[in-house]
Order: structure tokens, then sequence, then C-alpha cells
């Protein structure tokens, strides 16, 4: 107990409270010691680990890159090789190339649309700044892409049947007419 109050006496606070001056020991020194910033914590082999954590998530950002682009190449390849092997079939069955041509055409453009839609819609949301949830702007937006594409496509199929008539007709109306003074 002496001990203890020994050693508190000596580096405790002695004085009154209300005076507040301290005794706490002075040790004089015979040297200056230098300035030291403890709060550079930085060590080589911390930033060396750091760099190759870095590293090993990149490479997996990038084989998943890698992996996402595979799959979505072998999705389009799959779907164009769909869409060319209907309108084969079908200028096949019908003894047609032209119903062909109109199926491959009208496929083609309605599967063009629908991705145009989506991302169209998916685009617009997020310029306006819009609440509207992924799954509503999937359908929605797919739907009018589909809609979009069959409209889009029997109107230029139309048109082009139209276009090719009339440019049959003054043709053969020309030509047909055989004055060789």
């Amino acid at each position: 107990m002496i001990i203890l109050g020994s050693v508190a006496t000596g580096y405790g606070q002695v004085a009154d409270s209300l005076l507040q001056t301290s005794q706490a020991p002075s040790t004089p020194s015979t040297f200056e010691e230098p300035f030291v910033d403890d709060t550079d914590d930085f060590t080589p082999m911390l930033g060396l680990f750091l760099l190759i954590g870095v590293a090993v998530a990149l490479c997996w950002v990038g084989a998943g890159i890698v992996l996402i682009g595979g799959l979505l190449c072998l999705v389009f390849g799959l779907v164009a090789t769909g869409i060319l092997s209907a309108s084969l079939l079908v200028s096949i069955k019908t003894n047609s190339v032209v119903a062909g041509a109109k199926t491959f055409w009208v496929l083609g453009s309605t599967v063009t649309s629908l991705l145009v839609g989506v991302v169209g819609l998916w685009m617009l949301v997020r310029v306006m700044h819009r609440a509207i949830s992924t799954p509503v702007v999937l359908t929605v937006g797919g739907l009018g892409g589909v809609a979009a594409g069959l409209i889009s496509a029997k109107l230029v199929w139309w048109l082009g049947r139209r276009l090719l008539d009339y440019v049959q007709r003054r043709l053969s109306s020309k030509f047909s007419t055989t004055n060789y003074h």
C-alpha cells in the first residue's frame, strides 16, 4: 500500500483540484528526439499483396467478360441459325423462294426489334429517372419491340413488293414496244 501510494503521488494529481497545477516530474533530456510521423503505416509487402489482389480480381472480371461475350455470341448464332433454317424450311415446303425470303425478313426484323425495344425502353427509363422495375421494362420493351418489328416488316415487305411490281410494269412496257426504225 505504501509503494502504491508513493507511485500515485509521484505521477498523479497531487495539487488541489481548484488550483490546477500539475506536479508531474519532469525528466531532463540530454538530447532532443527527432519528430516521428506515426501516420505513415504503409508497408511494401502490404502494397504488393494489394497489387496481387487487384490483379487477380481484374483477371476474374476479364474472364467473366469473355465468358459472357462468348455465351451471347452463341445465343445470337443459334437464333440466327434458327431464323435461317425456318426460312429455308418455309421456302422448301411452299416451293417459293419469295415465301422463304418473306419469312426471313419478318423473323429477322422481329428479333432485331425485340432487342432494340428492350434496350431502348431501358435507356429511356434510365435517362428519365423513372422508378420502373426491370421485369416491367423487359416485358413492355420486348412486346413493343415485337409489335413494332412485325408491323415494320410487313409494311416494308408490302412497299417492296409494290415497288418491284411498279418497276416490272415500267420495264416491260418500255421494252415490249420494239420500234427499231
